[in-house]
């Protein structure tokens, strides 16, 4: 008889402990919810962040590449005047020999 007096007992005692694993478990929970909500906060500051660094480095490349066409087509008249300049520099030699050649043929006949 002194078994069946002791499953109540038994009994309540297996209810504690189930309610203290069920404590446990939901702390548990409650500190995995805090570490998920705040993973979720920085991801979205992040997101941000990374939106606002993308725009940062689309302007910056727009930039480069302006100043690159830019570059592109001063070389490019620079090597035209470049190239003109020689080609005046010849024009002026030229007439300048063909000028002192005429002045000395008329000057000493």
């Amino acid at each position: 008889m002194s078994a069946a007096r002791n499953y109540p007992s038994e009994m309540m005692t297996g209810i504690n402990q189930l309610k203290e694993m069920l404590d446990n478990v939901s702390s548990q929970i409650d500190a995995e919810k805090a570490i998920y909500n705040k993973l979720k906060d920085e991801i979205a500051t992040l997101n941000e962040r990374l939106a606002k660094s993308q725009a940062n480095l689309d302007v910056l490349l727009e930039s480069r590449d302006a100043y690159t066409k830019s570059v592109e087509e001063c070389e490019l008249v620079y090597n035209k005047i470049n190239e003109s300049s020689q080609n005046l520099l010849n024009v002026i030699m030229r007439d300048t020999k063909s000028i002192q050649k005429n002045f000395k043929a008329r000057k000493y006949p």
